[in-house]
């Protein structure tokens, strides 16, 4: 598959858990110091995907990881039904 990327910033937005640059084909996520992210604490970013992309452009998320947090590694199984594109 073969996608053209779009580098165009179309929003940022500053939530509880990080900064998030999105762009037409991908995320971009700096995430706070010490953050444990899981389906809860990702909820808001969950939300702001799913009015970004609706569905119709498969796209990615990028972690710019300039800060130490935790991810639990099993929460992502619970995202493949809401984001099969992603």
């Amino acid at each position: 598959m073969s996608a053209k990327i779009n580098r165009k910033l179309i929003q940022k937005h500053q939530i509880d858990i990080g900064m998030f640059y999105f762009y037409e084909n991908f995320i971009v996520a700096e995430i706070k110091e010490n953050v444990i992210l899981n389906f809860e604490s990702g909820r808001e970013l969950f939300q702001l995907a799913s009015e970004y992309y609706k569905g119709i452009l498969p796209y990615i998320y990028i972690s710019n990881r300039i800060n130490s947090y935790s991810i639990n590694p099993t929460e992502h199984y619970k995202l493949e039904n809401i984001f099969s594109i992603l």
